[in-house]
C-alpha cells in the first residue's frame, strides 16, 4: 500500500515543469466551446473551489481580455487538493454537458486531470468579480452560441466570459423562493428589472425573458427559508456554473438569514357579498392521503380564510387513496374527503365532492398515483351532468391530445336559475422544453404542441356546448400549464371565445407560480363573454412567494366571484 502511495504521490508531482504553459483564458477563449478540445495541455492557477469529482483553478491575475473566462473546471475524482493551492496541471480539454446532449444544455470547458504538481500549499485568491457592475449593463439579447461572440451585446457571452469564476453579489433581494433542490434566485439593485410584483418578484411578460437574475446554488448548511422580496445583507460569494439550462452561482458558504421583505401581504379581495357566487381554481400539488396533516390543514386554511370557502372549487393533482404505491388503486374518495374533513376542523362549510376515477396508469404523474382533477362543492349546490373529455361525443383526433395526462372534468350545476358548465382542466406541463439559456435558440417548447391540440379540443367542445345549451355560462378553469399569452389559451379567447379573467388583473399581480425567478401565471379561469362583465377575480398569493417548506402548493390559487 505504502508504494501505491509513493507512486501516486510522485506521478502527481512529475508535471513536467518545462511544458509549455497555456493560460486559462486562451484555452477557454472567446467561444462556447474551446478551440483546445481534444488536446492535452499544461496550465497553472489557483484552487478556488473543491468538489468531489474535481476543483476549479483560476489565474493569479486576468489576462488582457475581459471577453475570456479566467478560471477553467479540473475533472478528477478524490484529488487531493485545497483552496488557496498554486498549481500546474495537465490534462486533455473536454467538453463537458450537465445532463447530456439531449438536454440541450450547454457545454462547461474542462480538463480531464493527468498531471499535477502543486507550487504553492497557500497563496491569495484571485480577485472576484463584482457582478452587480455587469448586470447594470446586462445586454437584452440572447444568441445562439456560435454567433458573433460579444459580452456587451449577448447575455450568453457576458456569462460564458465568467464561466468558473469567482463572483460576489452584494445587496441582493429575493425574486425566487428557495425550492427543494437548496436554490433561490435574485436579483441586484443594478438590474432594473421591470415589472416587479407587490412582493419584489418579477413578472414574466414574453417567452423569451432575459432578466438580469441570478440563480444561487445554496450550500447544503444553509437551512434557512427564502421568501419573494426577502433582502440578503451580506455579501454572497461564490462561483460562476451552469446547470439545467441556466447560468447560476454556486455560494461557497452558508449565508445568514435574510431580513424579510417589508411587503408581506397581498391585495386583499374586495368585499365579497354573502349572497355572491363565487367559486376558484386550486392546483393542491400532488395530494394524497399519507401526506402529513400540516398539508392539509395549510389547504383548509387557504379555502376557508383566503378564498372564503367558494360554492365550487376545482382541484387538480389529486391523487388516489394509495397514493404512489403502484398498486392497481384508482379512486380518490378517502384523499377529498380527508380534506373537506380538515375544511370543517378549520371553521368551513360542509363539501362534497365530484370525482372520476381515471384509467389506471393512463394519465401521467406518478406511476400508480392516478392523479386527476375533482371538484368540491357546498352542501347547497347541485353538480349535476358531469363527464371526462374523452366521452364519445368527441372523435379520436380530440382524444389523443389527452394521452398521457389528466382529462379536463365537465360538470353542470345551476344557482340562482342560471345554468353554469364548468371544465376543470390540468394540461400537459412544460416538462422537456429547451430552455431560454440553452443550445437551441430560440428555444422550443416541445410540449405546447400537445396544449395546442388540447385546447383546440376543448375549445371545439365548448363551442358545441354553447350550441347545445345558449342559455349557459361556460366556466373553463385550471392549471393550464401555459401563459395568458400563449397559443393554446388564445385559442380559447379568439374569435369570440372565451374572456380570460386573468386580463382583468393588474399586470404586476398576475401570477400563480414562479419558476426560476419569475413570477407567471399558469392557472387561470375564461369565462362565457356575457359573464365576464358580472365577475370579478384575484390570483391569492398564498403559495408561491414562499419558501417550499412554508407553502402548502407550489401553485397560488384563483378566485372569481359574481359582483
Amino acid at each position: 500500500m505504502k508504494s501505491i502511495t509513493l507512486i501516486a504521490l510522485l506521478a502527481l508531482s512529475l508535471c513536467p515543469a518545462q511544458a509549455k504553459t497555456v493560460l486559462i483564458g486562451t484555452i477557454q477563449g472567446t467561444d462556447h466551446q474551446s478551440s483546445y478540445v481534444g488536446k492535452t495541455v499544461t496550465t497553472e492557477g489557483i484552487v478556488t473551489r473543491v468538489y468531489n469529482n474535481g476543483f476549479i483553478i483560476e489565474s493569479k491575475s486576468p489576462d488582457s481580455s475581459p471577453e475570456t473566462s479566467g478560471a477553467i473546471y479540473i475533472y478528477e475524482k478524490d484529488t487531493e487538493v485545497s483552496v488557496g493551492n498554486e498549481v500546474v496541471v495537465s490534462g486533455k480539454v473536454e467538453e463537458y454537458i450537465p445532463g447530456g446532449e439531449k438536454s440541450y444544455n450547454l457545454s462547461l470547458t474542462q480538463i480531464r486531470l493527468d498531471k499535477l504538481r502543486r507550487l504553492r500549499a497557500q497563496a491569495s485568491l484571485p480577485k472576484p468579480v463584482v457582478l452587480n457592475y455587469l448586470l447594470a449593463a446586462f445586454p437584452k439579447t440572447i444568441k445562439s452560441p456560435g454567433s458573433n461572440f460579444d459580452p456587451s451585446l449577448n447575455a450568453m457571452d457576458l456569462w460564458e466570459s465568467v464561466e468558473h469564476m469567482r463572483v460576489v453579489v452584494m445587496d441582493a433581494s429575493v425574486i425566487g423562493p428557495k425550492t427543494k433542490y437548496g436554490e433561490i434566485t435574485v436579483r441586484v439593485p443594478q438590474s432594473n428589472i421591470e415589472p416587479s410584483t407587490p412582493k419584489g418578484g418579477v413578472k414574466l411578460t414574453g417567452y423569451d425573458a432575459n432578466a438580469a437574475r441570478i440563480p444561487l446554488i445554496l450550500t447544503k448548511e444553509n437551512l434557512h427559508d427564502y421568501n419573494t422580496g426577502d433582502r440578503i445583507p451580506e455579501t454572497i460569494q461564490g462561483n460562476a456554473t451552469y446547470s439545467y439550462g441556466n447560468y447560476k452561482v454556486g455560494v461557497t458558504k452558508a449565508l445568514s438569514a435574510p431580513k424579510p421583505s417589508e411587503q408581506t401581504q397581498s391585495p386583499k379581495p374586495q368585499q365579497i357579498p354573502d349572497t355572491a357566487f363565487n367559486f376558484a381554481s386550486f392546483n393542491v400539488e400532488s395530494l394524497y392521503i399519507d401526506l402529513p396533516d400540516e398539508k392539509f390543514e395549510g389547504l383548509a386554511r387557504i379555502i376557508v380564510e383566503s378564498l372564503h370557502a367558494p360554492e365550487i372549487l376545482g382541484l387538480q393533482e389529486v391523487h388516489d387513496n394509495s397514493g404512489p404505491t403502484n398498486d392497481g388503486t384508482v379512486d380518490a374518495s378517502k384523499v377529498l374527503k380527508k380534506l373537506i374533513g380538515f375544511i370543517e376542523k378549520a371553521g368551513g362549510p360542509k363539501y362534497n365532492f365530484l370525482q372520476i376515477s381515471p384509467e389506471n396508469n393512463a394519465d401521467g404523474g406518478w406511476p400508480g398515483a392516478n392523479i386527476r382533477n375533482a371538484y368540491l362543492y357546498q352542501e347547497g349546490v347541485t353538480l349535476g351532468k358531469s363527464y371526462y373529455l374523452q366521452h364519445s361525443a368527441f372523435d379520436k383526433s380530440d382524444e389523443k391530445g389527452f394521452s398521457g395526462t389528466r382529462k379536463p372534468l365537465v360538470a353542470f350545476t345551476t344557482y340562482d336559475d342560471e345554468k353554469f358548465i364548468f371544465i376543470n382542466c390540468h394540461l400537459k406541463s412544460k416538462g422537456g422544453d429547451s430552455s431560454t439559456y440553452g443550445s437551441l435558440r430560440p428555444a422550443l417548447r416541445f410540449s405546447e404542441t400537445q396544449r395546442v391540440v388540447q385546447t383546440r379540443a376543448i375549445r371545439k367542445h365548448i363551442d358545441q356546448l354553447q350550441k347545445d345549451h345558449p342559455e349557459a355560462n361556460i366556466v373553463v378553469l385550471g392549471d393550464m400549464n401555459d401563459f395568458e399569452f400563449s397559443p393554446a389559451l388564445q385559442i380559447l379567447t379568439e374569435n369570440q371565445g372565451l374572456t380570460n379573467l386573468i386580463d382583468q388583473a393588474p399586470l404586476n399581480q398576475r401570477y400563480t407560480y414562479i419558476f426560476q425567478g419569475y413570477s407567471q401565471v399558469l392557472d387561470h379561469i375564461l369565462v362565457s363573454p356575457s359573464l365576464a362583465p358580472r365577475l370579478e377575480v384575484q390570483m391569492i398569493h398564498v403559495n408561491s412567494d414562499l419558501s417550499e417548506s412554508l407553502r402548502s402548493s407550489d401553485h397560488d390559487p384563483v378566485l372569481a366571484w359574481v359582483k
